[in-house]
Order: structure tokens, then sequence, then C-alpha cells
């Protein structure tokens, strides 16, 4: 890796290919033997979401991967009568999974000046391993959301209209 004049430093050319690969590889388990039939604005958040993994911007890569996830489950059909999503797709989502990226995602976005930061500026930049298994979590968790319609089509057939 190459040093950027602040200390970080960017990934090199192998770094990149290997991360698109592990990436594309996530992609392929979300997608298992379906096609995709993604909307461009899906797909366009998809490849900002995969640059910035590949760049090993880990912050970044999570907050994608969230906005993936949430639009996505705005999205998805459920029976809103007597069950709650979390109940409702827990066949097909590890809710606790999200759960626990969504508090991780609002603690470092949402915080008030007087907090103490969930992640400090040093810590982005020497400690980032922990941040990087959570941002490849982030990632896995993203695209089986993205795709989960293609996937269990009954998602996609029972949205309801919005009350």
């Amino acid at each position: 890796m190459q040093l950027i004049e602040d200390g970080s430093s960017y990934p090199n050319e192998y770094t990149w290919d290997y991360r698109q690969e592990k990436f594309r590889r996530f992609e392929g388990v979300a997608l298992g033997d379906h096609t995709q039939a993604s909307h461009p604005q899906k797909e366009a958040l998809l490849r900002e979401m995969e640059q910035t993994f590949c760049a090993g911007a880990w912050i970044a890569t999570i907050f994608l991967a969230w906005s993936i996830i949430d639009i996505q489950l705005s999205y998805i059909g459920y029976p809103r009568k007597g069950t709650n999503r979390a109940d409702a797709l827990s066949k097909y989502i590890n809710f606790d999974a999200l759960e626990e990226l969504r508090i991780f995602r609002n603690a470092v976005l949402h915080r008030s000046p007087e907090q103490t930061p969930v992640v400090d500026e040093w810590e982005m930049i020497f400690a980032s391993e922990a941040i990087r298994e959570k941002a490849i979590l982030a990632v896995s968790l993203a695209l089986r959301v993205a795709f989960i319609c293609t996937k269990y089509s009954e998602l996609d057939k029972a949205r309801e209209p919005s009350d």
C-alpha cells in the first residue's frame, strides 16, 4: 500500500483486485442461481458500495450498505397484519445481524458533539481491522437484502399498498 499525505493509505492494484474478487463472490452467493433484475438506482448504489469496499473506505462502505438495506427493506412486501417485519422476514434474513449493523452505523453517523466518537480518526487509520470486518459483514448483508426479491419472488409479489 502507498501512503497518502495524512498517513492513511490506498490499496495497490493487487489489493484492489483481491477485494473486488471478494465482493463478486459475495454477490454470487447473494444471487445464487438467479439472474439479477435490478433497478438502475439500486445498481448504482451497489457499484458505489463495491468501489468504497475495494478502496478500503470501511465506514463509507458501511453507510452505503445500510442505505441499500434500508431502501430494499422498505420495498419488500410482507404481511403487515398481526406481525412485524423482523418476524415475517426472519426465514430470509438474519435480523440480529442487521440490527447490530444499524446500531453501529447510527452510533457513528448520529452522535452529538458532546458524545465520545464510537470510531475516531486514529482508529479508522491504524486500528481498522475491526471496522474492516464490520464492512465485510455489511457488504454481505446488503447484497443478500438487495437480491432478496430475486431469490424469493413471493416477497416481491406480496408487496401491499402503503396505508
